[in-house]
């Protein structure tokens, strides 16, 4: 199976991935107790294009292309079951959730907000859908939410009401922004063929582009981004997995990188390790000790 999308919760990994025989997709459970010895817990198979995962509770959040939000009982790791799907009106790209409501990146559909209280029946809340919108990635931090346009750049919204935020600015982006995290004051923007973007954001009415870090001639797609203490992880979609040392985020530093067989669609770090989503390969492990 192709990996596409990762996310770690306590021991298990969540791994979603599109079958490169049928061509359909679904979500592999696995445990990380043993890093050395992966097994696996369980597989939901019944998903047509999953591109991102999150997992809250008993429940994982599946952003799954053109059939929207689907949502997944992970209560019993070896038998996951879908509860619920709210069919988007774009392309579901990338997915938060708290409080009870799913932030939806839904390409050219915007921002979606979606009420999951009740996980067998989503129900729209709010929705924000400017012309030319090609939304991709989401990420939540305090009360705003970070949303990654590949046309438009980083946008912030306000989530003084988590049922519908507020916009209150946009900053462009060097290429094309795919996907977001954001830690003190600071988002880490995966830029397309531009590399990565530091953007000053503790001014929420006026983020600043302050540092950036690519390949030379533009010879990678940086697509994922992950967060350590002191390092941002890319997922390059062309060349594998970026290290970057943003210690001094101005000047963001690249320190290594590793190809990999596959495609590197997205990443999460675990203790110690990088676990990278990695098209064909599946899930690929990859010790950051050092």
């Amino acid at each position: 199976d192709s990996g596409v999308g990762v996310q770690t919760v306590g021991s298990i990994a969540y791994v979603t991935f599109i079958n490169p025989y049928t061509f359909l997709g679904g979500m592999h459970l696995l445990d990380l107790t043993d890093p050395a010895a992966i097994q696996r817990l369980g597989t939901f198979y019944v998903l047509q294009d999953p591109q991102a995962i999150m997992v809250e509770g008993v429940r994982a959040y599946i952003a799954d292309q053109y059939e929207g939000l689907k949502i997944i009982d992970v209560s019993d790791p070896a038998n996951p079951a879908q509860t619920g799907v709210y069919d988007t009106p774009g392309a579901a790209r990338d997915v938060v959730v708290a409080g009870g409501i799913a932030y939806v990146a839904d390409a050219d559909g915007g921002l979606q907000v979606i009420d999951v209280t009740d996980p067998g029946l989503p129900v729209l809340l709010d929705q924000f859908t400017p012309a030319g919108s090609a939304m991709s990635g989401v990420e939540l931090s305090g009360r705003f939410l970070y949303a990654a346009d590949a046309a438009a750049g980083l946008l912030v919204f306000d989530l003084a009401d988590p049922r519908h935020p507020t916009h209150l600015a946009t900053v462009r982006t060097a290429d094309a922004a795919t996907d977001v995290v954001v830690r003190s004051g600071l988002a880490y923007v995966a830029d397309g063929y531009r590399g990565l973007q530091v953007i000053y954001v503790t001014d929420p009415l006026r983020p600043t582009v302050i540092g950036g870090a690519g390949l030379d001639g533009n010879s990678g797609y940086f697509q994922g981004v992950a967060l350590s203490d002191t390092h941002v992880f890319v997922a390059d979609i062309v060349n594998g997995l970026h290290v970057i040392d943003v210690r001094h985020p101005a000047g963001p530093r690249p320190e290594g990188s590793l190809d990999l067989d596959g495609l590197a669609a997205d990443l999460a770090v675990f203790p110690s390790q990088v676990l990278v989503a990695a098209g064909d390969p599946g899930l690929r492990r990859i010790d950051i000790t050092d």
